[in-house]
């Protein structure tokens, strides 16, 4: 029997501007793509290096691999035969690299990001910071602002429609790809009149009672699940599901949008990339789908 590898793949969507104004998406894919690879090396802190590597366009839909690491880490190896631990070394010029896959769909409507999973590579909030500093060192841009936000499953609002009591819920919205008057919320008002770039909120219930589902920070939470490019950097809602004496959390970590490619042991990098690439363009495909649903409906609540 054929042994497989799993590769989790976790949507997003973008929301980034600078001091010219929102972002031009597609130009800055575009910039992604034209860099070369040693001209986009970042130390993106004192441990860390960030680098893309073979970014192509493939109609106006980019893949990529971020390259992370540090010129400095030396190898060591584990001899399984003798229980030793070994030091190696890492030839001139070289880094040990931890590679990540990434897919990016620069339309505006949507802005998707299918990121492959991992703690040692380059993690969603890496990324955006990678992607600041980019610009920062190509001068593309001028003080660049890049948040990427989880796209929730389609399962959450049922998960939470299916809770029996709300004890507490809290979220963090960060600015929309515009401004704020984007959401029509209290805390999305009052991060606006602060001058604010994200907003955070916690509410508990009452000792013994739920927090509402159709109003105030749950609400608008759920609103979020019907929006293409949600705001919701994060959200956690703790309470018990009808008929269960246990407590459960549904967050947006548990419960983003997201696929997984399996991997035949022993394929070459080639391969890898080829299974990766083709999952998290299938993910952005299926929900720029779910998008323009969202709009259908939302133009037929307006009418």
């Amino acid at each position: 029997m054929a042994k497989y590898a799993h590769r989790t793949i976790r949507l997003y969507t973008m929301h980034a501007r600078s001091l010219d104004g929102v972002l031009d998406y597609a130009d800055f894919t575009r910039k992604l793509a034209s860099v070369d690879a040693t001209a986009s090396i970042v130390e993106i802190n004192s441990g860390m290096y960030m680098a893309l590597d073979n970014v192509r366009d493939d109609r106006n839909v980019y893949t990529a691999k971020v390259v992370v690491g540090h010129p400095d880490d030396v190898p060591l190896y584990f001899d399984y035969r003798t229980g030793n631990t070994e030091t190696g070394q890492t030839p001139e010029g070289k880094w040990l690299a931890q590679v990540t896959r990434v897919v990016i769909d620069p339309d505006p409507d949507v802005r998707l990001v299918a990121l492959e999973g991992t703690n040692a590579g380059a993690t969603s909030a890496r990324l955006a910071k990678y992607f600041e500093m980019l610009s920062d060192k190509q001068q593309w841009f001028r003080k660049l602002s890049f948040d990427l936000v989880p796209i929730p499953a389609k399962s959450l609002l049922d998960e939470i429609n299916d809770m029996e009591r709300i004890r507490e819920a809290a979220t963090v919205i960060s600015r929309p790809n515009y401004d704020w008057s984007d959401m029509a919320d209290g805390l999305s008002e009052l991060a606006a009149e602060s001058g604010g770039h994200e907003a955070q909120a916690s509410v508990k219930a009452a000792r013994g009672e739920s927090l509402a589902k159709d109003a105030g920070i749950v609400e608008t939470i759920k609103e979020s699940f019907s929006q293409a490019t949600p705001s919701l950097k994060s959200f956690r809602i703790w309470g018990r599901k009808h008929g269960s004496s246990k407590e459960v959390m549904i967050s947006s970590e548990k419960n983003q949008e997201r696929t997984t490619a399996s991997i035949p042991a022993g394929s070459d990098v080639s391969t890898v990339d080829g299974i990766v690439d083709a999952a998290a363009k299938d993910l952005i495909a299926a929900n720029r789908s779910r998008a323009v649903a969202n709009d259908d409906i939302s133009d037929s609540h307006g009418s």
